[in-house]
C-alpha cells in the first residue's frame, strides 16, 4: 500500500481562522475578580487580593485558548472602591483601555460585573461602583452584560444568600431595571473554573457579536472629554458630595473652636480634625482636575493629530507657518521655533491656561 503523498492537513482544508474574544471584567474591590481570571486561564498568573486589599491596580490582560480555534482575553479593570486609587484614578484608567479599544477596532463582546453574595447588604461603595458601571455601559450594551454574584462556595445554607440575591434583581437600584428591562443576563460562581467557563460560555458561542458601550461612543465618537461624559459625571458628583460634607464639617469645628470655655485637650483634638479635613479636600479637588486633565490631553492630542490639520485648514481656523507641531509652536516659542498663528484652534483656546499648566508640570517633573 503506498504511502499518501502531500501534507495530510490538506485532506481537512486551511485550520479555521482565530476568534479573539474580549470580555471585561468588573466589580469593587475584593468580588473575585483577579480569581475569577486564574480559573479560567488555568494558572495563578493574576496576583489575588486578601479580603478587601486589591492587587489590581492597572487594566491588565489575560488570555487563554478555549479552542484551537477561539482565544479568549480577559480583562481585569481595578474596582471603584480601590484602597490605594481614587475613583477619578480608577475611571481614568479603565476608560483609557476602553477609548483605545474603540480606536484600534477591538471588538468587546461583553462585561461581566461581579458582586459578593455574602454582603448582607449593598454597602455604599457597591452602590457608587454599580452606578458608574450603569452609566459606563448604557442602556444599549447591558444586554452584553452578565451580572455574577461570587462566593457561593462560602455558603453552606443557600437560604440567606438566595434572599440576597432576589433582593438585587427586585430593586431597580441594583439589578431589577438592568435585567428586566435591558436583557442583562444573570449567574452564579461558586469558585470552580466549570463555573467560570460557563459564564463566559454565551459570549464564546456568539463570538461575531460585540458591544460598544456608552463611554466609548462619548469618548471616541463624541469626542466629549472625560469629565463630561456620564460615568465622569456621576464620579464628579460623588467627589462633590464628599467636599460639601467635608466643608460642612469644617464649619462646625471653626463654630466650636470660637467657643471659649472649650477645654485645651478638645481644642486640639478638632484642630487635628481641622486639618485632616483640609488635607480630605486637597485629595478630593486633586481628584478632580485629574478628570479635568484627562479631558485636557485628549483635547490637546485632538488638535494636534496631522490627520485633523485639513479640516481645521480648510476651516480657515488655523494657520501654522515654520513649525512641525502645535506643540513644538507652544514650547519653543516664536523666537526659536519661527512659528506663527493666523487663527489659533478652539480646542486650544479654550483649555490655553490648563496646557500652560499641564505643561509646566512637566518640566518640574523632569
Amino acid at each position: 500500500m503506498s504511502k499518501p503523498r502531500g501534507n495530510a492537513l490538506s485532506l481537512y482544508g486551511p485550520p479555521p481562522p482565530m476568534k479573539d474574544v474580549y470580555v471585561a471584567v468588573m466589580g469593587v474591590t475584593g468580588a473575585g475578580k483577579s480569581n475569577f481570571i486564574n480559573l479560567c486561564v488555568g494558572q495563578d498568573n493574576v496576583v489575588v487580593g486578601h479580603g478587601l486589599e486589591s492587587c489590581t491596580k492597572e487594566v491588565t490582560m489575560h488570555s487563554f485558548m478555549h479552542s484551537p480555534s477561539i482565544k479568549v482575553n480577559l480583562i481585569d479593570t481595578p474596582g471603584f472602591d480601590d484602597d490605594g486609587l481614587t475613583d477619578a484614578d480608577v475611571l481614568k484608567e479603565i476608560s483609557g483601555w476602553l477609548k483605545n479599544t474603540k480606536r484600534d477596532n477591538v471588538r468587546l463582546k461583553g462585561l461581566l460585573y461581579l458582586h459578593r453574595i455574602t454582603d448582607v447588604r449593598m454597602q455604599g461603595s457597591s452602590r457608587k461602583s454599580l452606578a458608574v458601571f450603569k452609566l459606563l455601559c448604557g442602556t444599549d450594551a447591558l444586554k452584553y452584560v452578565t451580572l455574577v454574584s461570587t462566593m457561593w462556595d462560602e455558603e453552606s445554607d443557600y437560604s440567606a444568600p438566595e434572599d440576597r440575591e432576589n433582593e438585587l434583581l427586585d430593586n431597580d437600584n441594583f439589578w431589577g431595571a438592568m435585567v428586566r428591562d435591558y436583557q442583562a443576563q444573570v449567574g452564579r460562581h461558586d469558585n470552580t473554573r466549570e463555573s467560570a467557563l460557563r459564564l463566559l460560555e454565551r459570549f464564546i458561542q456568539h463570538p461575531d457579536d460585540h458591544v460598544v458601550t456608552d463611554l466609548q461612543h462619548e469618548l471616541v465618537d463624541q469626542g466629549k472629554g472625560l469629565d463630561e461624559t456620564a460615568a465622569g459625571l456621576e464620579v464628579l458628583r460623588e467627589i462633590n458630595n464628599a467636599r460639601e460634607l467635608a466643608q460642612q464639617e469644617l464649619r462646625q469645628g471653626a463654630e466650636l473652636l470660637r467657643l471659649k470655655d472649650l477645654d485645651a485637650m478638645d481644642r486640639e483634638d478638632i484642630k487635628a480634625e481641622q486639618e485632616e479635613l483640609e488635607e480630605r479636600l486637597k485629595k478630593l479637588d486633586k481628584q478632580k482636575s485629574k478628570l479635568r486633565r484627562k479631558a485636557i490631553k485628549d483635547g490637546i492630542k485632538n488638535a494636534i493629530n496631522p490627520e485633523n490639520w485639513g479640516a481645521l485648514m480648510r476651516a480657515g481656523t488655523a494657520v501654522a507657518v515654520g513649525a512641525t507641531s502645535t506643540v513644538a509652536a507652544i514650547t519653543a516659542g516664536p523666537a526659536t521655533s519661527g512659528a506663527s498663528f493666523v487663527a489659533i484652534p478652539p480646542i486650544l483656546v479654550a483649555t490655553t491656561s490648563a496646557v500652560l499648566e499641564e505643561l509646566g508640570s512637566t518640566q518640574a517633573q523632569k
